[in-house]
């Protein structure tokens, strides 16, 4: 008796709505990312809906803007269940869970209308697919919205739910969305809208507005030093969001979810190995030294390379070919996901740190794949789409000679490409040689309309 008590506080205590048919404006966040209207338009999709990426990004605030649209669309309070498994005292039998839950909705849930069920951290609750998969092939009014730190977690239990999810990746604000969350002029709101709605990639962008450009280079530094986790926006001093973005992000991904998750016995390797890559961010990978500089195996290396990528922390780039092959064999290049993390751990050459951010930038773009290119010469980035190929590089020096560009010449000679472009410190035209066109766009003016 007194367990289901407790319990049932518990289902109360994460759904504030049920007794204030409201959400409290302490879990609502009043800036909504791009990616709410994406995420609120899958509710009307048969599908069990999955909000997947690193820890500290919003993903909880999301549920909560969610429910609260929910709620001024007239859906009954407790027709909206929220359960949080990151705390312990919510890794019950689920089972019991809902039927304490049909209790307090005082009927069966197949006997009414539409439940909305948000299942937070799910990974915390061992083997949460059956669950989920048992009450939606039963065709149950319920519409399931999952999220969770661990990728390859959720990853490995989706691949039971095959057919059944739709899938939304949120990631660290990019610089678009840093811009918008700062802005307060809704003039310069909308133009900065307009210039990421209407941009393409490849064609040289009109200008910014003098005072949008001013406004973009005083936010740039603090985006390349804070970066795009929002728990410390708000945050001014140094010392403390360094704490807060190590301790909420590093430590807690590294020796409390990655320990969880994969029996890890040494997590201090884990983050000597983050480290390392920080410093190489932008680089080719060679397992082999990195193993030796670690003292770990090149088994290990690679295992946990993997680990810390699934965990949203770092990600890493192919070999562009036209072989899946080849690009399969290959080596990698790793990048950091966000610019934030190299300022509490080791910092590579500004050029890198950029290189990153872009490639960040359109890892997440329209969806599409990048890579990176090396033959005689490298191209940093690669985009590919259905339509077309774009290669990419990073020069932030003053001046740019042709002989700095023999890598994109090469490649869009190579592959029959008319267009590449280049990320600059401030340079904004284009150049036509031979047949062949190369853009060249300001870094921090591609960065803010991607």
């Amino acid at each position: 008796m007194a367990e289901k008590r407790q319990l049932e506080e518990t289902l109360y205590f994460h759904n504030p709505w049920w007794a204030k048919e409201s959400v409290p404006a302490e879990l609502l966040e009043k800036f909504k990312r791009p990616v709410f209207d994406k995420i609120a338009s899958y509710l009307s999709l048969n599908r069990i809906l999955v909000i997947k990426g690193p820890r500290r990004v919003g993903k909880t605030s999301l549920a909560y803007q969610i429910i609260d649209r929910l709620l001024n669309q007239g859906v009954p309070p407790k027709d909206i269940f929220f359960l949080s498994f990151d705390d312990p005292k919510a890794r019950g039998d689920i089972d019991e869970t809902f039927k304490l839950y049909e209790t307090i909705l005082g009927r069966p849930i197949q006997a009414g209308g539409k439940i909305y069920c948000f299942l937070d951290e799910v990974h915390f609750l061992p083997q949460w697919e059956f669950f989920v998969k048992k009450y939606f092939d039963k065709k149950y009014p319920i519409k399931f919205i999952i999220s969770g730190s661990a990728a390859t977690l959720i990853k490995k239990s989706t691949e039971s739910l095959a057919g059944r999810t739709i899938e939304e990746v949120v990631l660290p604000f990019s610089f678009f969305e840093y811009l918008l969350f700062k802005i307060k002029d809704k003039k310069l709101a909308e133009e900065l809208s307009s210039r990421h709605k209407d941009f393409k990639l490849g064609k040289r962008p009109l200008p910014f507005s003098p005072i949008l450009e001013q406004y973009v280079n005083i936010h740039l530094k603090e985006y390349k030093e804070r970066g795009g986790f929002p728990h410390i926006f708000n945050v001014k001093s140094k010392s403390l969001w360094h704490k807060l973005l190590y301790e909420d992000v590093i430590e807690k991904v590294v020796y409390k979810d990655l320990v969880d998750l994969y029996d890890i016995r040494q997590p201090q390797i884990l983050e000597k190995l983050l480290l390392y890559v920080s410093g190489i961010s932008a680089q080719i990978l060679n397992i082999s030294n990195i193993a030796d500089s670690i003292s770990l195996s090149r088994e290990y290396t690679e295992k946990y390379l993997g680990y810390l990528e699934n965990a949203y922390l770092l990600f890493t780039l192919k070999k562009y070919a036209r072989s899946v092959e080849k690009q399969i064999r290959s080596l990698e290049k790793t990048h950091l996901i966000d610019p934030g993390l190299f300022n509490i751990l080791e910092k590579p050459q500004e050029g890198n740190i950029i290189e990153s951010v872009l490639a960040s930038h359109l890892h997440r773009f329209q969806g599409e794949k990048i890579y990176y290119w090396r033959d005689k010469f490298e191209v940093d980035i690669i985009y590919k789409t259905n339509q077309t190929i774009i290669p990419i590089e990073v020069k932030l020096k003053d001046s740019v000679k042709k002989t700095d560009l023999n890598g994109l010449f090469c490649f869009m000679e190579k592959y029959h490409l008319r267009v590449g472009l280049v990320a600059t410190k401030d340079r904004l035209d284009k150049i036509k040689s031979g047949g062949q066109e190369i853009v060249f766009i300001p870094y921090w003016q591609l960065m803010a309309v991607l």
